[in-house]
């Protein structure tokens, strides 16, 4: 690729440091690190310390030098400097990486499709991979890359083997767009639709497309839906002043390039008929949503406008399949941890795949059960050697191998154990006799070897209910409430009640890997089970008693005190265990009156410290009582200056520094002035503000899920469930939904007054809420048994439940039952 020397004076870098015995002409870069979990082959990386309004790469360099890396692309100089390291000094971190990676663009004959638009940039990437794997050996945006920072990474995939790009772009603000344009250089252009996603940034509808429009500056080809008014008009105009580019266009209603006729439901999905080149031309999609048929059309258009013989469009368009843009983690048998990547069998997806993988903590073992790789035109020998060494990179230490090409090259793998089998069944009989615990396994194949068997025999059997949590959203939404606070103000990031039922351990891993300053559980069990789960950063315990301090020690863990009589006891433990130190937090009551000192105990408390000087204050907290409403601002005003009284009357007796923290969720939001040292992010995590409906910056974190078991009709006048409630004087359709108040289902959301969502449409609650099953009506809703259903999510919200049954967020989280297995996605 390029020498490290090279990429100096490509992106204009001042060299700060240079290892003596480093020659630097023949340090070769292959690999762009931004993230320092995901490091392999470390000799040839080169770390970019990107820094942004949430985050800054320069605090993970010492964690990348610990894996290896010694080459760093900086924009400060107070950071990690380890033996041996080469920074190259730069103003701008993003500004090089993709300089950087224009130029090597410049270098490749390359032709390019390039996509933008609100909505389904993703899928028509995937599709078009899909449809033109097999005539052109492709280089394509892993998953949904279509950042700033996404697109570079991209981009730098591409080499002299590749023929042939599909790159996605998507910006949030005026003059991103010329960047991207820049490196990705397409020749076609697809513009897929517009909406109000990443609406902020812009003054008008009309100027978010006319920045969009930018990426097809240099094109040759753009294709679009003239249905898409404003994208219609604003691409005319664009087009007008570029006499090289061609405008191509479909529509479901008027005359266009590819003129729809005519749209018949099939058994599978929609059959189209369309005019082109004034000839009647005809399709069968697989899908039959708006959404799909939309993304196909685009993909048609283009596949006719390269000239594509009419027979391999129509067998590709209808053996489209769905794309599945999440890895989902789950629990399986015999203390397995399951990662299921079944449907993407290419190199890029298998790279993040295997990142996530080695990002686990849960088990040291690390196995992957991979099929032959199909959406590849590597022969044989090139690929599966490429894999091996991304495997050996990773520290795999087990590999399945599933299907005849990956079996033929076994010889290339030196994972310590290996095993091969000719397909899908041979394995699964086997499964009964080998042997599988207490490690995690990713399971990655192509869609024809339907590996969904794997993971029926390797999951764990539970209620097929399920609560997703997603942590690249609650990432996100820790990213922006850091952005709501100084630079130098810590996070307590609250875990307790099984992280608010979401799962403490991975939730714990994320925070820990974030840099959150300390955890905060509700009891001892919870910071134990941290700590045996490989979470190292301080944990504060809210709730212990004398018994549990020997406990407390041995894992490392801070008890929360409240009360004279436990401060007592502790240094009654101190004395007679002969632990030299232990670190303790002390709450104080100021108005929430639930636990904590009064301020007349501060002499209490400094007599016995004084006496105890082993005992060691961290931090001095209390609880806001109303932060969330505006009602208490008075209130809560005075909780603060009371709070602020305490701390200073401490500060002089203490005669040591400690940790200031008064504010949670509601409290970062709405009163920042009392950030102190540290703040407690809770609920917020999870993608809630207390005190609104709806606030843009957070995503939603957890989405119950469900199925419909049966669907029946019940006549009229007919009740329905215990008590035969719910008549109705029309006919119905009633679904029954394999989740009840035993999963956590509030009975109260019972006859209508709660709602699920089944395929997009609302549908009452019919009847009382049994244990296991509730009973909805989908009259009017196209479904079947088997069919998913929503409990809730982003609709209904946990916001909107709370308010029908007149109580808190934080109670339906903690109320869904630990039977309901929990899935965690990371995008």
């Amino acid at each position: 690729m390029y020498s490290l020397n090279q990429i100096a004076a490509i992106v204009h870098a001042h060299i700060c440091e240079i290892s003596p015995v480093t020659v630097m002409e023949k340090e070769i870069i292959e690999h762009l690190l931004l993230d320092s979990r995901r490091i392999f082959n470390p000799k040839h990386a080169l770390f970019f310390a990107l820094s942004g309004p949430n985050h800054d790469g320069h605090l993970f360099i010492e964690q990348a030098y610990q894996s290896g890396v010694r080459n760093f692309v900086v924009s400060k100089t107070d950071h990690f400097k380890g033996l041996g390291t080469r920074f190259l000094m730069v103003n701008d971190v993003l500004d090089a990486l993709q300089k950087l990676v224009t130029l090597h663009r410049n270098q490749l004959n390359l032709n390019v499709i390039g996509i933008t638009g609100s909505n389904g940039k993703t899928i028509v990437k995937e599709w078009l991979h899909q449809l033109l794997h097999n005539n052109y050996r492709i280089v394509r945006n892993p998953k949904s890359f279509n950042s700033q920072v996404g697109v570079a990474l991209s981009v730098w995939q591409a080499n002299e083997h590749h023929n042939l790009g599909i790159f996605e772009a998507g910006i949030s603000k005026p003059g991103e767009m010329e960047k991207l344009q820049h490196m990705i250089q397409p020749e076609w252009g697809i513009f897929t639709n517009i909406g109000d996603a990443h609406s902020a940034g812009f003054e008008s509808l009309q100027q978010k497309v006319r920045e969009k429009l930018i990426l097809f500056s240099e094109s040759k080809h753009l294709i679009l839906s003239s249905d898409h008014h404003t994208v219609f008009n604003e691409a005319k105009a664009f087009v007008a002043h570029r006499p090289y580019l061609q405008l191509h266009t479909w529509s479901w209603h008027r005359d266009a390039n590819l003129q729809v006729l005519n749209v018949a439901e099939t058994r599978k999905g929609k059959r189209i008929n369309a005019l082109f080149d004034s000839e009647e031309i005809e399709v069968e999609i697989p899908f039959k949503d708006p959404s799909s048929l939309e993304n196909a059309m685009h993909c048609w258009l283009l596949l006719l406008l390269m000239g594509l013989p009419e027979a391999k469009i129509r067998s590709g368009l209808l053996n489209l399949h769905p794309i599945e843009m999440r890895l989902q983690q789950t629990e399986g048998i015999h203390q397995i941890q399951l990662i299921n990547d079944y449907y993407n069998s290419d190199l890029a997806s298998l790279v993040i795949a295997l990142d996530f993988l080695a990002r686990q903590q849960m088990n040291a073992k690390k196995t992957v059960i991979l099929s032959d790789l199909e959406q590849t035109d590597l022969p044989p020998a090139k690929l599966y050697r490429r894999v091996a060494k991304m495997m050996n990179d990773r520290g795999i230490e087990r590999l399945i191998g599933i299907g005849p090409n990956i079996s033929s090259m076994n010889f290339v793998f030196k994972c310590k154990d290996k095993i091969f089998f000719k397909d899908t069944d041979s394995f699964v009989e086997q499964i009964p006799g080998l042997p599988f615990g207490n490690e995690t396994i990713l399971i990655k194949g192509a869609r024809s070897y339907s590996f969904e068997k794997i993971g029926r025999k390797l999951q764990k059997q539970s209620h097929e209910t399920t609560l997703e949590i997603n942590l690249s959203a609650m990432e996100q939404n820790l990213d922006y409430f850091r952005s709501c606070l100084k630079p130098t103000t810590k996070i307590m990031a609250m875990v307790k009640a099984y992280s608010y039922g979401s799962g403490s351990h991975e939730v714990a891993k994320m925070l820990q890997y974030k840099k959150v300053d300390y955890l905060a559980v509700a009891y001892l069990d919870e910071g134990i089970s941290l700590r045996q789960a490989g979470i190292s950063i301080p944990i504060m315990v809210m709730n212990t008693d004398a018994l549990q301090f020997d406990v407390l020690y041995d894992y490392k863990l801070e008890p929360a005190v409240y009360s004279l009589e436990q401060l007592k006891a502790l240094a009654d433990y101190h004395q007679n265990s002969g632990v030299e130190s232990i670190s303790l937090h002390l709450e104080f009551d100021t108005g929430m009156h639930r636990l904590g000192f009064e301020e007349k105990e501060i002499d209490g408390i400094m007599e016995v410290l004084k006496e105890n000087t082993g005992l060691t204050v961290s931090s001095v907290f209390s609880h806001l009582a109303g932060s969330d409403e505006k009602v208490h601002e008075a209130f809560t005003q005075r909780q603060i200056s009371l709070y602020n009284q305490i701390v200073k009357k401490l500060s002089k007796a203490l005669l040591y520094p400690f940790l200031k923290h008064i504010l949670n969720s509601a409290g970062i939001l709405h009163y920042s002035n009392a950030q102190m040292d540290m703040v407690r992010l809770g609920i917020g995590l999870y993608g809630i503000d207390p005190t609104v409906t709806y606030n843009k910056n957070l995503r939603t974190v957890s989405t119950l899920r469900s199925y419909i078991s049966q669907i029946r009709e019940v006549h009229a006048n007919e009740g329905v469930g215990y008590g035969l409630h719910s008549k109705s004087r029309n006919k119905r359709n009633i679904a029954t939904v394999a989740i009840g108040y035993a999963d956590g289902l509030n009975r109260h959301l019972s006859q209508g007054k709660g709602y699920f969502l089944v395929n997009g449409k609302k549908a009452p609650i019919a009847g009382n809420v049994c244990m296991d099953m509730t009973m909805i009506d989908v009259t009017g809703i196209d479904c079947k048994s088997g069919d998913g259903v929503i409990i809730f999510g982003e609709k209904p919200s946990l916001t909107n439940i709370s308010k029908i049954l007149k109580t808190i967020p934080y109670e339906i989280l903690t109320s869904v039952s630990q039977r309901v297995r929990r899935v965690y996605v990371q995008e």
